[in-house]
């Protein structure tokens, strides 16, 4: 008689596939060290020993999970500078990105967690706000040479104020539980930078 009991083997491939996909949403929702592999067992279908034959522990498979995450967003930002247009059509680009306040920065979360900074897991986010940091800093220059942009702070000034005050953004949406934080921070961040705005404003 045939044991019809047992689990179906899934597709070779398709058990990485879901760790991936279910960790990634479980990272994002109860941050890394709350996340148990238990927890991604469950939520993945995927067993203790598919697991450790993809990884070699919930820290790896955390690399993984930032590694696709910072090369999908550093892809969108090539995306952005790659186009024929202006730098400042550019920054505006980046800036009206959509953005979810109340979900937290894809990535940016996990730096307030210390098992992710003080570990190489932490590198892809440094990477990728590294390449972030200097893409602003190049459009910003150029908007600085057509007088688009104010030239009261340093290209590199500036770059590093629009992180900071999106990543604020992030933390008071989260905390006030509604979008529009991040929504005004990045509004403010127009006002403060871009030359019309600013005459605008004045008048």
């Amino acid at each position: 008689m045939t044991d019809t009991s047992k689990k179906p083997r899934m597709p070779k491939g398709q058990g990485k596939d879901r760790l991936i996909k279910h960790s990634k949403i479980l990272f994002l929702e109860n941050g890394y060290e709350s996340t148990s592999p238990q927890d991604i067992y469950k939520s993945s279908g995927v067993g203790q020993g598919s697991f450790y034959h993809h990884f070699s522990s919930k820290a790896d498979l955390m690399k993984t999970v930032l590694d696709e995450i910072c090369e999908t967003e550093s892809h969108s930002l090539h995306r952005i500078l790659k186009k024929d247009s202006s730098a400042k059509d550019k920054l505006n680009e980046f800036l009206d990105q959509p953005r979810k306040g109340k979900n937290g920065c894809k990535f940016g979360r996990f730096i307030y967690e210390s098992s992710v900074v003080n570990s190489d897991i932490a590198i892809p986010i440094r990477n990728y706000f590294q390449y972030l940091e200097e893409s602003l800093d190049y459009l910003i220059g150029e908007c600085q040479k057509s007088c688009s942009v104010t030239q009261c702070l340093s290209s590199k000034q500036i770059s590093q104020t629009i992180i900071a005050q999106i990543q604020g953004g992030y933390i008071l949406s989260r905390v006030k539980e509604s979008d529009i934080f991040l929504t005004n921070s990045i509004t403010s961040i127009k006002k403060l930078i871009f030359n019309d705005e600013i005459v605008n404003d004045r008048d």
